[in-house]
This record gives C-alpha cells, sequence and structure tokens, in this order.
C-alpha cells in the first residue's frame, strides 16, 4: 500500500509528493498515513504540472543557485490548476 501521491525519484530514491506533503519529501510511513486518513486522492492539473516541473526547477536551483523550486507564485498556481481541474 501507498499513497497515491507519492512516487520515487529514480529506482530507489526517495518519495516525493505531489502533493507536497511533509515537505514534498515524505517518509513511507507518512505516505501510509496519508492514505489511511482518506486524504483527497484526486489529482489536479496542477499536480500534473508539478510533477514535470519541479524536478526541472530543483535542477535550475542545483546549478544556477536558485530558488526556482520553492517559489510562491508557482505555488499559487498549481493550487489554482488543481481547483479549476480535478482527475
Amino acid at each position: 500500500m501507498h499513497c497515491p501521491h507519492a512516487s520515487r525519484s529514480g529506482s530507489s530514491g526517495p518519495f516525493v509528493c505531489a502533493k507536497g506533503y511533509h515537505g514534498g519529501r515524505p517518509y513511507y510511513g507518512q505516505c501510509v498515513e496519508c492514505q489511511r486518513s482518506g486524504v483527497d486522492n484526486k489529482i489536479g492539473a496542477g499536480d500534473l504540472v508539478a510533477m514535470v516541473a519541479q524536478p526541472v526547477a530543483r535542477t535550475i536551483d542545483r546549478v544556477l543557485g536558485t530558488k526556482v523550486a520553492s517559489c510562491a507564485s508557482c505555488k499559487a498556481r498549481r493550487e489554482a490548476l488543481n481547483r479549476a481541474v480535478r482527475f
């Protein structure tokens, strides 16, 4: 059993939460808690965009020393897209 919001970064890397729960880097026990607690399991358009954009943003941050991955405007757009389109 695992949380539908979580994916692995690489074959054995840490979990990455598409919802940003637990700081975006939950450990396995937190993912199971998330699923058991009945957290909204639907994914929104903002979550899909974030799944693609966040790894790119983290790479940009590492290479250029920026803070693109933690952009407040990006978070607001993600939330707006999630409210507008749910799957």
